[in-house]
């Protein structure tokens, strides 16, 4: 198990992050708020209001409820789909039971659970023995779903402890059910939705990755109190619903189980972090941008490893820059790599790696003149990120 409190945050970081953290627990508004308009440019809005559209999370100013999200989610469905040379989206509603909660995904034929799911035998709990090397190669793992014809329609829905939970799937036009295909996440911030992050105005991600991997952007849950979509950051209901969509992706397509990979935007980028520590046993990788965690120093009881990929505006004012450098100080300490020794790995975008991570499980922190909108580059750095482990 990873070390409770990440080394390298200030206190500043920790004030805020126990605030952050007391309002995911109570729904109390206390530390600011700020509002985000999606309007197809990636572009941040103006900080009135406490409610987040466009993907954006109101987290450090809002009430990002920590319990279970109120039942009925917003509609994320259909929508027209994002270029990039994948098919489009919606189709029949497919529902189905919630898997084991607390356990991996492993029905339907996805991951086994216990084990890390880098490819040759990666290190769990951090010790650096085998694991594929970064940009090296390693073994494919096809799940259930290979040699099963493609779906007419590729399902959006699936019910999860009791509650219709929504979600679009995109599939490469090149998808051939004899091959497994890499998996990626893709989670909205607060007060959006699966569609909105899907856009090209938006996360837009199927603009690198859409020709290559299979994208799923679920929805999250709607808050009783005032209707805005929130994940479950501390876990619940929303680790269930990663489970049951993973184990029915798995099972209706051909994939990788080696390269399963979440991405996400604010809130998203906390939900990013959480699964990243709750489910490191079947995720080979994850994206968080402008977020924070996980569990910002309380015991989050992680399993398996992941490598991270870490963006963070230098002027956000909805999630301060301080809680990113938590996440990205936790996760080196997780990977075992030396804070004080970086490499720049590629001079088209603002970032560093660390050095002396264990082998297969780099952690890279990507600083940008802005406020709690996306890099422009975050598209092409994330698949050159996850491109790293075939």
């Amino acid at each position: 198990m990873h070390s409770p409190i990440p080394q390298g945050i200030s206190r500043s970081s920790v004030a805020l992050g126990a605030c952050l953290w007391l309002l995911l627990g109570t729904g109390a508004a206390a530390c600011g708020s700020s509002s985000e308009k999606s309007d197809g440019s990636n572009k941040a809005g103006t900080t009135s209001g406490a409610n987040e559209t466009g993907g954006a999370s109101a987290t450090g100013g809002t009430s990002a409820s920590g319990g279970t999200p109120a039942t009925g989610g917003s509609p994320a469905t259909g929508g027209s789909p994002a270029t990039g040379g994948f098919s489009s989206t919606g189709g029949t509603p497919t529902t189905g039971g919630s898997p084991a909660t607390g356990g991996s995904p492993a029905t339907g034929g996805s991951p086994a659970t216990g084990g890390s799911p880098a490819t040759g035998g990666a290190a769990t709990g951090g010790s650096s023995t085998g694991g594929a090397a970064t940009g090296g190669s390693g073994e494919t793992e096809p799940t259930s779903g290979c040699g099963t014809p493609k779906p007419a329609a590729a399902p959006s829905t699936i019910t999860v402890d009791d509650t219709p939970r929504e979600f679009i799937v995109d599939v490469p036009t090149a998808y051939d059910e004899s091959t497994p295909f890499p998996l990626v996440f893709g989670l909205h911030g607060m007060g959006s939705d699966g569609e909105m992050f899907r856009s090209r105005g938006y996360g837009n991600l199927g603009s690198t990755l859409g020709t290559e991997y299979i994208l799923v952007f679920p929805t999250a849950l709607a808050s009783e109190d005032d209707g805005t979509t929130r994940w479950d950051v501390m876990g619940g209901t929303d680790l269930n619903f990663f489970d049951a969509l993973l184990a029915l992706i798995t099972s209706t397509y051909c994939i990788d189980a080696n390269r399963v990979f979440v991405t996400g935007h604010s809130m998203g980028g906390f939900m990013s972090n959480t699964l990243g520590c709750k489910r490191g046993d079947v995720l080979r990788a994850i994206a968080p941008m402008s977020g924070a965690g996980p569990s910002m120093g309380r015991d989050p009881g992680c399993v398996g490893q992941v490598a991270a990929w870490i963006s963070h505006g230098n002027a956000d004012t909805t999630v301060e820059i301080s809680m990113g450098e938590g996440s990205r100080d936790y996760w080196v300490e997780a990977n075992h790599c030396d804070i004080g020794t970086t490499s720049e790995p590629s001079a088209s975008y603002s970032c560093v790696e660390y050095g002396g991570c264990d082998t297969g499980f780099p952690v890279r922190w990507c600083v940008y003149d802005g406020g709690h909108e996306l890099p422009k580059f975050a598209q092409q750095a994330i698949y050159d990120f996850f491109s790293l482990f075939k």
